[in-house]
């Protein structure tokens, strides 16, 4: 796996402040059960702090778009969450959100009842949805998958 203290992440004390429209940004710094939450939310979590710094109006904008906007900064973490490739974890949580408001054990039994192991494993409740699980525990989950070389369908 490449480190992901490259670029700009290799600098010391970096922080990127962008905006977005409103919900994008109430996505990405959503956490566990918000109902913002999906994926998004938890690639972005697994290697940045992220936090709405302010909102901007529609009006402040001209011309005025339909939508507000919100800032967020984005902090690297000094210890990325994510031990296994970027790819992995963003396949993991394609697969968990796309029944978003299943149960996991609904989802994965679904898929393979036997992979219910998978979740209890990691820890993680097989009575939660999706947007209810730490991004800590998706990146775990995906670094189980992706050592064992399972393939999750989708």
């Amino acid at each position: 796996m490449l480190s992901l203290k490259q670029g700009i992440f290799n600098s010391p004390n970096v922080s990127m402040s962008l905006m977005f429209q409103k919900e994008v940004g109430d996505r990405i710094t959503a956490g566990a059960s918000d109902s913002s939450r999906g994926r998004l939310s938890v690639v972005a979590q697994s290697v940045c702090d992220a936090f709405k710094i302010y909102n901007v109006p529609a009006s402040g904008f001209v011309p005025r778009p339909k939508v507000d906007a919100t800032v967020v900064q984005l902090r690297p973490l000094e210890k990325p969450l994510l031990k296994s490739s970027l790819g992995s974890l963003e396949h993991v949580v394609r697969f968990s959100f796309m029944k978003r408001r299943k149960m996991l054990a609904r989802i994965f039994k679904d898929w393979d009842p036997e992979r219910i192991a998978l979740l209890e494993e990691c820890e993680i409740d097989p009575t939660l949805r999706p947007q209810d699980v730490s991004t800590e525990k998706f990146c775990e989950l995906a670094h189980i998958i992706e050592k064992r070389g399972i393939k999750l369908p989708y």
